[in-house]
C-alpha cells in the first residue's frame, strides 16, 4: 500500500522524540533536556545532540538498540527501528526468542525477582517482541517505573503510558479533541467505549504535527498527540498493541 504524503518519513531521532516529549517533559524519563528536544525535534535538527539525549533514556534506548541488533541494523536510531519500538512493523518478527528472554533478564534482572523474571519471560515463547506495549502492559505492572516514581493507580498510568490512537474532531489553538477508546478492566483489560477528550499538540507555540487536519489518526502518549498516522502505522500499532494486550490478560 502507497503511503500518502503525510507518511514522509523524519529521521528516526526526530521521530522518537515526538513520542518521548511528552513523559520527558513530565521527568518520568530521559535527562532533563526536555526543552532542547522539543526544540530540535520541531526544527527536525537531526545532529550529535538529540542523539546523545535519547541515548539517555533508560527504558526506550536499550530496546531500540536491540531491536537494531537483531536485525543487524547498524545505526539505532534508524527509523525504521524507533518505528518498530513505538508503533510497530516487520523488524519485530525477526526477533530470536532466546535473545529477547536475555535482553529482558540483562536490563530487569537487578529489579526483579526471579518469579516476575519467569513470569515476563513465559510470554516471549508466546510472541512477545520488543514494543512499547510489551514494556507498558508486561514489565511495568510487575516490576514498576525504572525510577521507582509513584505513578499512581496502574490502570490509569498504562492508559496515559500506552500508545494508543485517536481520531481528530476539533482544532483549536493549543488543543486537539480526539475520539478514543480507552483501556478498562472487566475481568480482564479491554478498550471501552468510544469517547472523547483534549489532549495538548503544542508547546510554547510550536507543534510536532505537519498539516494536521480533522479526520487525521493521531498517536497519543501522555495525553500529547504525537504523530499523524498512515494507515499502516495504525494498523500496526493495533495489532501489536491487541496481541500484547492477551498476553498481558493472562497475569494482569
Amino acid at each position: 500500500m502507497l503511503e500518502s504524503n503525510k507518511s514522509i518519513k523524519v529521521p528516526g531521532p526526530i521521530l522518537w522524540a515526538r513520542y518521548s516529549f511528552s513523559p520527558n517533559r513530565l521527568k518520568y524519563c530521559g535527562p532533563d533536556a526536555n526543552l532542547d528536544l522539543f526544540e530540535r525535534a520541531a526544527y527536525k535538527v537531526n545532529d550529535k545532540k538529540i542523539r546523545e539525549i535519547l541515548a539517555d533514556f533508560e527504558a526506550a534506548f536499550p530496546y531500540i538498540q536491540f531491536i537494531a541488533k537483531e536485525n543487524k541494523i547498524r545505526d539505532p536510531f534508524d527509523w525504521r527501528v524507533v518505528e518498530a519500538y513505538w508503533l510497530g512493523n516487520d523488524l519485530l518478527e525477526k526477533i530470536s526468542v532466546s535473545e529477547f528472554y536475555r535482553h529482558i533478564k540483562d536490563h530487569f534482572g537487578k529489579r526483579a525477582k526471579s518469579d516476575v523474571l519467569r513470569s515476563i519471560g513465559r510470554k516471549i515463547p508466546q510472541g512477545a517482541e520488543p514494543h512499547h506495549s510489551f514494556h507498558v502492559l508486561e514489565v511495568f505492572p510487575q516490576i514498576g517505573a525504572l525510577r521507582g516514581i509513584n505513578l499512581g493507580p496502574v490502570l490509569k498510568t498504562i492508559n496515559n503510558c500506552l500508545i494508543t490512537w485517536g481520531k481528530v474532531v476539533d482544532i483549536t489553538n493549543d488543543k486537539l479533541e480526539v475520539e478514543f477508546s480507552p483501556l478498562i478492566y472487566e475481568k480482564s483489560m479491554t478498550f471501552g467505549d468510544l469517547q472523547t477528550k483534549k489532549i495538548d499538540y503544542k508547546f510554547n507555540d510550536k507543534t510536532l504535527l505537519d498539516n494536521l487536519q480533522i479526520g487525521d489518526w493521531v498517536s497519543i502518549h501522555w495525553n500529547w498527540a504525537c504523530d499523524i498516522l498512515t494507515d499502516r502505522q495504525l494498523k500496526n500499532l493495533q495489532k501489536w498493541t491487541l496481541w500484547h494486550l492477551n498476553l498481558a490478560n493472562q497475569t494482569f
